[in-house]
């Protein structure tokens, strides 16, 4: 083909730079899926409340994005290693001891071995920096653990990290099953009382309350549906929720629970199972809003920032 050598007259269409609206967007409509019984887990109810169809991409289709250029650890695989470590903990011998020492030897000695499994006798020095990081909010948790113990408290039940929780429900008379991994359970061995715990290792340590639920109403399920999965290890009704957080500033290490009435948690459970029946009957519309979170997977194939 001959070069072009004419002038070059640009046009300037200014709707050619307008960003696209929500209505621009038609999801690809996917053939039916084969009928099955439902199966969701704790954690997809939040999931769907951000985005259905993102809920879709990523939970159904099981899309996802592959990087091999990390060097340090990311906040999945930063809790992912506590989360082991604190398991390891509660299965052990100092799970209901009361010396803070002994469970900070305890907690560093469970470190220090997933460390080496894990990354090697020479991790990089970022994942050193990180793996001392741990390590002071592990040191801070041993604190509260041992007052806690010393206030009557007992670890009753840990995750079981080859098979998670599973109670079948039902649903509008069709039954559908909800999956989950509780982290903790405690039971105060004078009273009775069972709490369930979920760790969580993220920065700011957001108590429970704040992360359920804000001034547009329930915004994640996952603590009020442990009580579900929580009835066939015998927790029955009269439960606390909370977390168990290790945030950045470690004298905010603690326990903290919800303050939620029985009212505030039966309107929970039936948000829940209307956010089953819409995924049961397929409703997957993307939301008008971009997902709250800033590191979206899906956001080429959901034409974020795509110039029309």
């Amino acid at each position: 083909r001959e070069p072009y050598v004419g002038e070059f007259v640009p046009t300037r269409d200014e709707s050619a730079f307008e960003p696209p609206q929500p209505d621009d967007f038609v999801p690809r409509r996917l053939k039916k899926r084969p009928s099955q019984a439902l199966e969701l887990r704790v954690t997809d109810f939040k999931a769907y409340l951000e985005c259905p169809y993102r809920f879709l991409l990523g939970r159904l289709l099981y899309l996802e994005s592959l990087d091999d250029a990390a060097e340090e650890l990311d906040g999945g695989t930063f809790g992912t290693l506590a989360h082991e470590v604190l398991r390891e903990f509660a299965l052990g011998p100092q799970r209901d001891g009361a010396d803070p020492e002994a469970l900070r030897a305890d907690l560093d000695h469970r470190l220090q071995t997933l460390v080496a499994a894990r990354f090697g006798a020479h991790p990089r020095p970022a994942v050193l920096v990180q793996v001392e990081q741990l390590r002071r909010r592990l040191n801070a948790f041993a604190d509260r653990q041992a007052a806690r113990v010393a206030q009557g408290w007992r670890i009753f039940y840990v995750e079981d990290a080859a098979k998670p929780q599973r109670v079948q429900l039902d649903l509008d008379g069709r039954p559908f099953t909800l999956i989950g991994r509780i982290d903790r359970i405690d039971r105060h061995f004078e009273t009775g009382r069972f709490e369930i715990f979920d760790y969580k290792t993220g920065d700011r340590g957001t108590a429970p309350g704040k992360a359920h639920h804000n001034r547009s109403g329930w915004v994640d399920f996952q603590l009020p549906l442990y009580r579900h999965l929580a009835r066939p290890l015998g927790v029955e009704e009269d439960v606390g929720l909370g977390y168990i957080v290790l945030p950045k500033d470690v004298s905010q290490v603690d326990f903290l629970l919800a303050d939620w009435s029985d009212d505030e948690l039966r309107e929970a459970d039936e948000f829940a199972w209307e956010v089953a029946r819409n995924i049961r009957d397929e409703q997957f519309q993307p939301i008008a809003a971009r997902p709250t979170y800033n590191d979206d997977p899906y956001a080429r194939i959901c034409q974020v920032g795509v110039l029309r």
